[in-house]
């Protein structure tokens, strides 16, 4: 089980569009795994309310990315998420910065296979990952979840 800012369908397509037009990694051998790429982890198990309100559940999340982060050697691509709110409907402050257990919030895209997911954590970690910087910051929508 985990929490996340769960991406919509047409989020999820932007950022294989964005993969596809600027690095195209699927002809180096990765692929999108199961249906990625899926969200950006907030928490493991369900809502940590030490990191954020209860009220936060359930509502839109919005989430900005500006680059895109690679490593042949770890075979995975993500996107370093550059802010991330949500729109809290029953509060006085509608919108709220969403805190997450990463040092560096962000969305795994695709990976080679045999290689998981949560091999993100270690590429946002290595200083020698290729970088491409997008030509614009893309904002992209989803929902915030716990996943079982």
């Amino acid at each position: 089980m985990y929490t996340a800012a769960v991406l919509n369908n047409i989020s999820s397509q932007l950022l294989r569009w964005i993969m596809r037009g600027t690095v195209n990694l699927e002809s180096q051998g990765y692929n999108f795994g199961n249906n990625l790429p899926h969200h950006m982890t907030i928490n493991m198990g369900k809502l940590d309310v030490s990191l954020n309100s209860k009220s936060i559940l359930s509502c839109p999340a919005l989430m900005k990315v500006s680059e895109l982060r690679f490593d042949h050697d770890l075979g995975i691509c993500a996107a370093p998420v550059d802010e991330a709110i949500a729109l809290r409907m029953d509060d006085s402050d509608p919108i709220v910065q969403i805190q997450t257990i990463n040092e560096q919030p962000h969305i795994t895209i695709c990976l080679k296979p045999g290689v998981r997911p949560v091999t993100s954590n270690e590429l946002l970690a290595i200083s020698n990952a290729e970088v491409v910087k997008l030509d614009e910051v893309y904002e992209l929508s989803g929902t915030i979840q716990e996943i079982h």
